[in-house]
């Protein structure tokens, strides 16, 4: 192990690091001061205290090193990526504006003066919302845990006006599904999985050949591929593989008769990722690329890889999906996040329902 002096970070907090054996593997230890971040780094070499330990009271502790500690309280039960989204929304937001205040000293206009900030810089009144989350859920920690005022209750974020997702019309798709049938490849494949069978993207760039059950036209979703921030590491990010979002994303999804004969003339050994061709996957970001390549190249409209999952979900709609099933295969938890998330029907299918409507006699 080596241990390194402290620097100074983005966030007006100090950084110290030890590296550990592995390459490119550290331990890192936070502070309001230099001073304070080297100290802590020792007192985990001589085991005097624990690493996050703070010199004040417990319940005059700095919110940075409460915030540190309650991230590593979630280690056992959290996914990696899961963390990763955290320490990103903790570093790239939170921490500057918190970090080294005392966790006595914040108060709810404290907070709500962050929110108006946030939203003043344009950010979504959605994604502050979930950088609210954190904040609220370490002042939860603290005062489960030492007593701490929790200042968060009953702050709300704004709500403000959902933008409508964006998707391919019906013309569109029948012009995207045309170019690809005629130009089939690994990544033509992979558009028609999201176009067709409603996978997100990382699901598509974690399927594997054994995922699909040629025998019973079946196709499952056991992984996920994402870039994530990388923790101990002097790399920025990182590519994991792992469990999809959540126990109702493991799933099996019946395919089109038409869909397997396409998949059968490209399948190659078992152990090779679909989109990759290889025994490495692709990551998500490099598929989004291509997508844009190929709307451009056919002419189309410039939208989000994910719109085709939204496309999907209208399309089982108008041809008349039970809601319960199309949520299943969605990998939703609940046909809520199903009607409300992913069904667009447009003015035609409006009126279409409308016709059903009789005269009285």
């Amino acid at each position: 192990m080596q241990k390194t002096k402290a620097y100074p970070r983005k966030d007006n907090r100090w950084e110290a690091r030890l590296k550990l054996d592995g390459e490119n593997t550290f331990k890192c230890f936070y502070g309001a001061t230099k001073e304070v971040a080297e100290k802590k780094l020792e007192d985990y070499l001589i085991g005097i205290t624990p690493a996050f330990v703070s010199n004040l009271t417990v319940t005059d502790r700095f919110f940075g090193d409460l915030a540190e500690e309650w991230l590593k309280s979630k280690i056992p039960c959290t996914k990696e990526s899961t963390r990763a989204n955290y320490r990103m929304k903790l570093d790239k937001h939170i921490l500057s504006f918190f970090g080294n205040k005392r966790c006595s000293e914040v108060s709810a206009n404290d907070i709500y003066t962050f929110i108006n900030t946030k939203l003043e810089k344009h950010l979504s009144a959605r994604y502050v919302s979930d950088i609210l989350i954190v904040i609220k859920a370490v002042f939860r920690y603290g005062s489960r845990h030492y007593g701490i005022k929790n200042v968060t209750d009953g702050i709300t974020v704004p709500k403000t006006t959902k933008p409508k997702a964006v998707i391919l019309t019906g013309e569109h798709q029948a012009r995207l599904k045309h170019y690809l049938l005629s130009h089939l490849s690994l990544t033509a494949i992979c558009v028609f999985i999201a176009l067709e069978l409603g996978l997100r993207v990382g699901e598509i760039c974690g399927l594997k050949w054994s995922d699909v059950d040629f025998d019973n036209a079946l196709l499952y979703v056991n992984r996920t591929v994402q870039r994530i921030a990388a923790e101990n590491s002097i790399k920025k990010t990182k590519v994991v593989i792992s469990e999809p979002k959540s126990q109702t994303s493991k799933r099996s999804i019946p395919i089109p008769s038409w869909f397997i004969d396409v998949l059968k003339s490209f399948k190659s050994n078992n152990d090779n990722y679909i989109l990759s061709g290889e025994n490495t996957p692709v990551e998500p970001r490099t598929l989004q690329y291509r997508f844009a390549a190929l709307l451009k190249k056919v002419d189309l409209p410039s939208v989000k890889f994910h719109s085709l999952r939204h496309a999907f979900a209208t399309n089982a709609v108008k041809l008349g999906f039970d809601t319960k099933a199309l949520s299943e295969i969605l990998g939703h938890s609940s046909v809520e996040i199903t009607l409300n998330k992913y069904v667009h029907p447009d003015i035609e299918q409006k009126r279409v329902y409308m016709e059903r409507m009789t005269m009285p006699a």
